[in-house]
């Protein structure tokens, strides 16, 4: 193709976009987020309307806006990020994200359909320009006209927010590209559809109808995946608990584990997995943005195993070296046990320190009746245990134990159940004020945050601070499909399969287009 061949396409394809009436209503109606963002001013500690004249706590706002997106509130000690972060998961992922992409599809649908209309298609195919270049010239168009909207919509947003709110994000223009991928994926059906039936009104029907079916598939089979994934790991506790018992595993609840599904059930899964594999991912596309994202503003600290995380340094403190930490006792609490430590931070100015230590929580079989359940570790017990180890040293003073409610958990409280054991020390340094502090995230990992301070009034405030530094990224609810996916993961939940199967996909949808309109006689 020449050089000034491709150059007319490219005019003629942002003519179309242009001259489009619904392109114009959609430029329109970018513009109410973007102006939600200049109206409203989301600053550190509340939310400003129109430059003062209301003004609100970021109290009850976080609920709402992640009941919206079905998400966890995720860090609410950045109560500023999160409810952006919130916001824009609402704009990006769930209203433009769906309806501006169907909106988008409806608006181009006809690009196919027209061109091969009685009288264009006289005109255009009796042109030196091969069929191939003019069907992929449409299907930029459609690029084009979506690739537009997003930038102008994402950037109107980030500038909104950089004016208004002083924050600046520039993860947020993955965004843009993430709707230009589904919609790239999903236009390509579309214009096989308008090629097949040369009607602008099936197009749209049938690819409406393509895209909420190809949506559930995906969902569907993430449900399978999680309770395949749960009953491995039912499977392997009851095995592993049978090993470490006289009486050996429980059958029952290998049986349980093990039992085969009915046929009709495993013919169904079966087609859902062919289906899965072969259909485009689109529901993958917010979880490769929120990645990219997260690339680039990622948390301080972050435990992937758990979601617990320290979004931001607190003033004064500074990353310890790794191979300086050492347990705060040269003999740990027999009963507790610090597990591996996981973060090291130092506070030169005060000369205290802090850790953060992990281990598996312990589980007890406890029999009721006739019937044996599982008990998770609780902080209260542990605590108590490690204050009648404390009790027994010589050089403790000034033990206290007081229930704690230590960073966020996953709806945005404060960690429920948490126990702090504080204490004042003999050292060769002199007294040192030191606290422990015992949560456990989720069922899996029970932690020990331990501070060493000069003396009980500082070490109090440095904990404050690192108490609410610390919270849980994201609910584990809503995140196992998300953590699956990596580049390294295996066939099934790998990024790279995904992308690349999607990319495929969409590749032999315009072969086919492509192929149909080379039959075609005018």
């Amino acid at each position: 193709m020449k050089v000034s061949t491709a150059k007319a396409l490219g005019w003629d394809a942002l003519y179309q976009v242009l001259d489009n009436s619904v392109f114009r209503i959609l430029a329109v109606l970018t513009a109410l987020p973007i102006l939600t963002t200049f109206l409203f001013g989301f600053r550190e500690h509340e939310i400003v309307f129109l430059f003062g004249l209301e003004r609100w706590t970021y109290d009850g706002v976080l609920g709402f806006l992640s009941g919206l997106t079905m998400q966890s509130p995720g860090n609410v000690a950045d109560a500023q990020g999160t409810t952006i972060a919130a916001l824009l998961a609402l704009v990006f992922d769930e209203i433009v994200g769906k309806f501006g992409v169907l909106f988008c599809i409806a608006a181009t649908a006809f690009f196919v359909p027209r061109m091969i209309e009685k009288g264009a298609a006289d005109i255009l195919f009796h042109k030196p320009i091969s069929r191939f270049s003019l069907y992929l010239a449409r299907y930029c168009s459609g690029l084009l006209f979506i690739g537009i909207l997003s930038f102008v919509l994402v950037a109107g947003m980030d500038l909104g927010l950089l004016l208004v709110s002083g924050y600046h994000d520039p993860g947020i223009f993955f965004a843009s590209l993430q709707l230009i991928y589904v919609f790239g994926l999903i236009y390509s059906v579309c214009m096989l559809i308008g090629i097949v039936t040369r009607s602008t009104v099936a197009s749209i029907l049938l690819t409406v109808l393509f895209f909420m079916f190809n949506g559930c598939v995906h969902q569907l089979w993430t449900q399978f995946e999680r309770r395949d994934s749960s009953r491995d790991a039912i499977l392997a506790a009851a095995v592993a608990r049978g090993e470490d018992t006289e009486s050996g595993p429980n059958e029952d609840e290998i049986q349980r584990a093990t039992e085969e599904d009915h046929i009709v059930f495993r013919v169904f899964q079966a087609t859902l997995k062919t289906l899965h594999y072969t259909l485009p991912k689109t529901t993958d596309a917010p979880i490769i943005a929120s990645k990219l994202r997260r690339s680039i503003d990622h948390p301080f600290y972050i435990d992937r195993d758990s979601d617990l995380a320290m979004f931001v340094l607190p003033s004064g403190w500074e990353e310890a070296p790794a191979d300086r930490i050492e347990a705060p006792f040269a003999s740990a609490p027999l009963e507790h046990g610090f597990g591996t430590a996981r973060l090291a931070l130092s506070h030169r100015e005060s000369e205290s320190h802090f850790q953060l230590w992990r281990r598996p929580s312990i589980t007890q079989e406890v029999t009721v009746g006739d019937r044996t359940i599982r008990r998770n570790e609780n902080a209260a017990p542990t605590a108590a245990g490690v204050e009648d180890e404390l009790e027994e040293r010589d050089d403790i003073s000034d033990l206290d134990r007081k229930p704690l409610r230590f960073g966020e958990n996953s709806k945005g409280e404060p960690v429920s159940g948490a126990r702090r054991v504080s204490w004042t020390q003999n050292t060769s340094e002199g007294a040192r004020w030191r606290v422990l502090a015992l949560f456990r995230s989720g069922k899996e990992f029970m932690y020990t945050a331990f501070l060493d301070a000069p003396d009980a009034s500082v070490g109090e405030e440095l904990f404050d601070s690192l108490s609410v530094a610390m919270a849980l990224d994201v609910g584990n609810d809503n995140t196992w499909y998300s953590k699956q996916l990596s580049l390294t993961a295996p066939l099934k939940f790998n990024l790279l399969f995904s992308i690349g199967s999607s990319v495929v996909f969409t590749a032999l949808m315009l072969a086919l287009g492509w192929w149909r309109l080379t039959r075609i006689e005018f």
